[in-house]
């Protein structure tokens, strides 16, 4: 029954989310690649019962790091059973699809620039945790001050595990750049760059547009 109920999912999704733009990332994964950060609907299965999870996240690419992980959660984690549902799961999945994507679809209509992105963050109280991919969001929404100060915050955690010491080391090339414009803005398109291709993501190519700090 998982197999089945695996196809009634890609079904659904691939009837109401490659039309919208959305791209398939993996079997429960979808996107809309908006270069420097997705909006993504994940619809994940559960350790303790068949069904699907469903919900709607923010991911940023000034990471330097791999992994799908959100920036931000934009919807409340919604649940589809199909235990005992077998007959009912796959329009109550389509109904939960439908749910969320004006949701996934207000993000992409509304967020433009790094600016955009912080204020969606701070409507969730997610800029409290100093983290390098929000200091450097920013540092490109123009306010140096603050990402001065998270910086020096990344840079004086305590290291425990190398993705800290790695921020820990971006956060200083990024501190050391961050008045110089130009350098910093080609330093936030490394890590754009560095982030995709680790996670595998296609190719902006050379006819992209530029990314919105340019």
């Amino acid at each position: 029954m998982k197999s089945d109920s695996n196809k009634a999912i890609n079904r659904v999704t691939k009837k109401l989310l490659k039309p919208m733009g959305f791209i398939r990332l993996n079997d429960r994964y979808w996107a809309h690649d908006g270069g420097w950060w997705l909006a993504r609907l994940n619809f994940d299965p559960s350790g303790w019962s068949k069904g699907s999870y469903g919900d709607v996240g923010l991911q940023c690419f000034l990471t330097g790091t791999q992994g799908w992980i959100y920036n931000g959660v934009t919807s409340p984690r919604l649940w589809v059973d199909l235990d005992g549902n077998e007959d009912n799961f796959e329009a109550q999945f389509e109904e939960m699809v439908q749910s969320l994507l004006p949701i996934a679809l207000d993000l992409v209509n509304n967020i433009h620039t790094p600016a955009d992105f912080v204020n969606q963050l701070r409507a969730q109280n997610k800029m409290k945790i100093p983290d390098f991919c929000s200091a450097m969001l920013l540092g490109l929404a123009g306010d140096e001050q603050a990402a001065q100060a998270m910086f020096n915050e990344v840079i004086a955690h305590p290291c425990e595990y190398d993705y800290q010491r790695a921020d820990g080391l971006g956060a200083r090339v990024a501190m050391d750049l961050l008045s110089r414009r130009d350098a910093f803005y080609d330093f936030a398109d490394y890590v754009v760059l560095r982030t995709r291709a680790i996670n595998h993501l296609p190719d902006l190519g050379p006819n992209s547009p530029p990314f919105p700090w340019r």
